[in-house]
């Protein structure tokens, strides 16, 4: 599969560097027992993926996608059960969960849907 964090690896952002070869789940591919609780969010991220491509699914888009922030939360807008809106959620979902892991705040500058989302929830921290 080749994931959103994968194309973050190749932007050369701070964030994909830094989770480049972080645990077990955190990159490109991923298996064994998450090593924390960051490891562990990669390990979920991916799995969604996963679970987006066994329902056909193809590509991962990290521009295709809409949401707005509603009550300090994210919304995902597309068409409800879409591709878009799966991948979307997939994406909250990380961000969220890496947010309550305590990912470092340092990393959050990117520019990317997925980047500004955590820019976006990063100012709620």
């Amino acid at each position: 599969m080749y994931s959103q964090i994968s194309h973050l690896f190749e932007m050369g952002c701070t964030f994909g560097n830094y989770l480049r070869d972080y645990g077990c789940w955190c990159g490109v591919g991923g298996s064994g027992t998450p090593q924390d609780n960051i490891d562990r969010c990669c390990m979920v991220h991916d799995r969604c993926y996963d679970q987006n491509s066994r329902d056909g699914c193809s590509g991962i888009h990290l521009e295709d996608y809409s949401y707005e922030w509603t009550s300090l939360s994210i919304q995902c807008t597309n068409s409800p059960g879409s591709c878009d809106y799966k991948n979307c959620n997939c994406d909250k979902e990380f961000l969220e969960c890496l947010r309550s892991a305590g990912f470092p705040r340092t990393f959050f500058t990117w520019t990317t849907k997925l980047q500004q989302m955590l820019i976006n929830m990063n100012n709620l921290i």
